[in-house]
């Protein structure tokens, strides 16, 4: 028995292009399957659901992003509110090191100002990871802030979770 014929059908069955456009076609529906169904979140046993505190500081030279976050504004990710609401904003003079007479100093900022927002709100909890608004948290990394009116991008200064967790759903 011939492997191809001679019209080019594999065991006498298909032809040889119309394999190739089968299995690329199964392996596109397979990926785009595996994409859509994935969970954005561990797949682990001791994933938890629980509530996140989190402390970003942005930094502004322009006096007018300081008045559009407001207590209270709740974050968007993935064009959906989140159980995530701005809970405190300070506003501070933001410090520089300067050189004064040949000396580092520490002086103020004449125009940019530091702003910590402290946020609070639902967040995942697994063995790897803690979520807050779709965005894995670590102390040190980016964190979008995104609300209705802004899109900041801040750094992430300290995470606190509480203690009362109950299993995810999945």
């Amino acid at each position: 028995m011939k492997i191809f014929n001679s019209q080019g059908k594999l065991f006498n069955v298909i032809n040889i292009v119309d394999l190739i456009f089968i299995l690329v076609f199964i392996a596109v529906i397979v990926g785009v399957v595996s994409r859509f169904t994935g969970n954005s979140f561990s797949n682990s046993s001791d994933a938890y659901e629980g509530e996140a505190i989190l402390i970003l500081k942005y930094i502004t030279p322009d006096e007018e992003e300081l008045n559009i976050l407001k207590k209270g504004d709740q974050l968007i990710a993935r064009d959906r509110l989140q159980q995530v609401f701005i809970e405190d904003i300070v506003v501070k003079p933001e410090k520089v090191a300067v050189l004064n007479e040949g000396k580092l100093v520490e002086s103020i900022h004449p125009f940019s100002k530091e702003i910590y927002i402290t946020i609070r709100g639902e967040a995942y909890v697994d063995d790897t990871a803690i979520y807050v608004a779709n965005q894995n948290v670590r102390v040190g990394n980016d964190f979008f802030l995104k609300t209705l009116n802004a899109e900041f991008e801040s750094k992430i200064l300290y995470i606190g979770t509480d203690n009362v967790k109950k299993p995810m759903k999945k």
